[in-house]
């Protein structure tokens, strides 16, 4: 894996067959914490780097353990191409990120994480086996991050649907009209 020239893994945290963080998922933060901590103007002298998950958002340092921790259960901060110097690579390489222009997905997942809670321990959850529930919502939200149409990396599905009953709640049209 080329942590410079492909980091579709960083949206592709969760899926329809795995509870928890995707095996992709998993093997591109280890990647991403061996490029970090090779980088000695990025660690503290207590040997921590800014954790860029979404609650920390590159403001708090913490251990290697605890970033894959955090980065695992939470995922990477929105936008977090903007601020990927904090880790050791430069402003001027000429990565382009599709997914950081998509924020409904990472929207989505913030709800996801909202609703389950802070407490919510995603490894455990991960290691049972999923019921038919859990199975169909998961896939719905997989399905909710597919792109609107080939190649377009602004909306998803989900994105356009939540738009067009948006404007029949906002117009107050009838199922009828709709």
């Amino acid at each position: 894996m080329n942590f410079y020239s492909d980091r579709t893994w960083m949206a592709r945290r969760k899926s329809s067959t795995e509870i928890g963080a995707t095996s992709e998922f998993r093997a591109g933060c280890q990647v991403f914490l061996e490029y970090a901590y090779n980088h000695p103007e990025c660690v503290n002298d207590k040997n921590q780097i800014r954790c860029p998950c979404w609650k920390c958002k590159n403001n708090n340092y913490m251990d290697r353990d605890m970033v894959n921790y955090h980065l695992l259960v939470n995922g990477f901060m929105r936008n977090y191409e903007e601020c990927w110097w904090a880790h050791g690579q430069k402003r001027d390489v000429g990565y382009t990120s599709k997914i950081s222009s998509n924020s409904n997905t990472h929207r989505m997942d913030e709800m996801v994480h909202d609703i389950a809670g802070s407490n919510f321990d995603w490894e455990e959850a991960r290691e049972q086996p999923m019921n038919f529930d859990a199975k169909a919502f998961l896939k719905l939200l997989e399905e909710g991050r597919e792109p609107l149409w080939h190649g377009c990396i602004k909306h998803t599905k989900l994105s356009a649907v939540a738009t067009l009953l948006n404007i029949k709640a906002d117009h107050n049209m009838s199922h009828e009209c709709f």
